[in-house]
């Protein structure tokens, strides 16, 4: 893979750099331990948004319950 050498963005130290390790990751993605269905790190991500939901502070009670009231009025 190489950078287009036109841009004013080129990086010759950061080309060589990311060679070695694009050639390792597209090794793993070929390799059996990659499993296309999984959802790497998306599990916790889940649960996180989950429990988040559930908490409210009480500047947020306090800022929906002020706003119900204006609406019932």
């Amino acid at each position: 893979m190489k950078l287009d050498r036109d841009s004013k963005l080129y990086d010759r130290p950061a080309e060589s750099a990311m060679r070695p390790l694009l050639k390792e990751f597209v090794q793993w993605l070929s390799s059996a331990d990659y499993d296309e269905e999984a959802d790497y790190g998306e599990e916790g991500a889940e649960e996180e948004e989950k429990k988040e939901e559930v908490v409210e502070t009480d500047a947020e009670r306090n800022q929906r319950e002020m706003i119900e009231a204006q609406k019932r009025a």
